[in-house]
């Protein structure tokens, strides 16, 4: 690790270990990619009694949210060095909210396209309800003298 803390060398280990060097020391690093990944696993012999009890010990142990317990616990907590995370930022481009404008956009022209055929709509409906013609003997009686 003082290697590391020197400069020009890199530190390759498990995830916990790394997370507890870097909240002990605020200048370290980790890199966002994945490498060798890895699992641990338990050896037993080939038909042990043992490799179903165990196997049904850690799966209660993950079911039950033990191990995140565990882990809150024990393991270091990340994010103990605020210094270092403000290094970190992005500035936030037109490019990383484009597609929000593209919503707006679509939402825009849909609404306008639904409020034309409305529109038509409305208008067909009027010229159908056109006022009948007046009736003929109502009309004579209208302009009888008086």
């Amino acid at each position: 690790m003082q290697k590391v803390l020197g400069g020009h060398y890199a530190y390759i280990a498990a995830k916990s270990e790394v997370d507890t060097q870097m909240t002990r020391q605020c200048g370290l690093a980790t890199i966002d990619e994945k490498f060798l990944h890895m699992q641990y696993a338990f050896g037993m012999p080939n038909n042990s009694p043992y490799t179903d009890i165990f196997s049904l010990k850690i799966l209660k142990i993950l079911e039950s949210g033990l191990m995140n317990i565990w882990e809150r616990k024990w393991w270091a907590r990340q994010k103990l060095c605020y210094e270092a995370t403000w290094d970190q930022r992005k500035v936030i481009n037109l490019m990383d909210v484009q597609s929000a404008f593209y919503l707006i956009g679509i939402g825009i022209v849909l609404a306008i396209l639904v409020f034309c055929l409305e529109w038509i709509c409305f208008k067909i409906i009027q010229t159908r309800k056109k006022p009948q013609p007046v009736n003929s003997q109502t009309a004579e009686i209208s302009t009888l003298p008086v």
